[in-house]
């Protein structure tokens, strides 16, 4: 069971400046009498640079010596054992932060949710099988006033605790026109297990079955169960948990409720986006 998850950033002028970090340090540990003039100059000056803020008085000395590029080098490891702590923690942190701020192309489940649509983004139709086998459409599922799509899985315990939840709101709002769709995006679940699922809870609502995880892909849901809501021409407006309570007792927030009735009155939804709390889909 995964419940809310984050996202990491990383930009190419980071990686550039932090690449011209590592470098410079290298010219340093790996200088020698073959390395130019103009090489020994620049690792001189960083170190100089360094060597300023800690101590003034040394002032002088490192410009005498770099006056000598032939001792350049001995003069530069002496300075290095002088402050040996310091440079080793320097150059750690800066391969640590090299680890951290570098891309590495590796794609995830954060990288798929970038990908997801913003609030206001207009859906577009799909085509998903029943557990019947019939394929159904988004286009003639939907409702007259709106939809809301709910994922859905028929083993996770949050989704149980929800059933005659989801059922109640497909029949308070059905007569409003709004229809529910829910759809099992779990790779672990049979159509069998699915068919049960909707038996046992007599739900009135469609259940579709998303082999391939790529409605779930595209519209970046997570867990079960998660809801998005869209309205009459397919924006959507809502998306995030049903409520704020898995056992049903003291509900303090009916998010998806309350988006719903913003949405058919006429008025701009206020919270628009809430994290949802559930079982992790199973993907493929």
């Amino acid at each position: 069971m995964r419940y809310e998850h984050a996202h990491q950033v990383a930009t190419a002028p980071c990686s550039v400046v932090q690449t011209a970090s590592v470098l410079k340090i290298q010219s340093i540990f790996h200088a020698s009498i073959d390395i130019s003039y103009l090489s020994l100059i620049c690792a001189g000056l960083s170190l100089i640079a360094f060597a300023l803020a800690q101590s003034a008085c040394h002032t002088s000395r490192f410009v005498a010596k770099l006056t000598a590029p032939l001792s350049l080098t001995k003069e530069l490891f002496k300075i290095m054992k002088k402050y040996q702590s310091v440079v080793t923690a320097l150059v750690f942190c800066l391969l640590v932060g090299g680890v951290l701020l570098i891309p590495t192309g590796i794609k995830g489940a954060s990288d798929e949710n970038s990908a997801a649509p913003v609030i206001g983004a207009t859906i577009s139709d799909f085509k998903l099988p029943d557990i019947g086998g019939t394929d159904r459409a988004l286009a003639s599922l939907k409702g007259k006033n709106g939809t809301v799509i709910i994922f859905v899985s028929a083993q996770c315990p949050v989704v149980r605790a929800y059933n005659e939840r989801m059922e109640k709101l497909a029949e308070d709002y059905s007569a409003r026109g709004v229809n529910v769709i829910a759809i099992n995006a779990n790779s672990t679940e049979t159509v069998d297990q699915m068919k049960a699922h909707s038996a046992d809870y007599k739900f009135t609502f469609p259940m579709l079955r998303d082999k391939g995880n790529k409605i779930a892909d595209a519209l970046g849901a997570q867990v079960t169960p998660e809801a998005f809501v869209l309205d009459a021409n397919n924006k959507l407006v809502y998306h995030g948990r049903i409520d704020n309570s898995k056992p049903g007792t003291n509900i303090t927030a009916n998010d998806l409720r309350d988006a719903l009735d913003a949405m058919l009155d006429g008025k701009p939804v206020t919270k628009t986006e809430v994290s949802a709390f559930g079982c992790s889909i199973k993907r493929v």
